[in-house]
């Protein structure tokens, strides 16, 4: 759910960036989508292994704090 409102929030920056024709802001929403859409598979193994709330805390990516 988190990843999804995080991919929600760069709509606004990207449309902005797009209109104002910003190359630049707008590979790095791209990046930063696509690490959102990623993050799943990246952090799946490590939460299966998680065997209490504080691995599991300390595994959680950053990007969805």
């Amino acid at each position: 759910k988190r990843r999804n409102e995080k991919l929600a929030e760069t709509d606004v920056a990207m449309t902005r960036a797009l209109e104002q024709g910003d190359p630049a802001t707008i590979a790095t929403i791209k990046a930063q989508r696509q690490r959102l859409r990623d993050l799943p598979a990246l952090i799946q193994a490590e939460v299966d292994a998680a065997e209490s709330p504080d691995m599991l805390h300390a595994v959680w990516p950053s990007e969805l704090t």
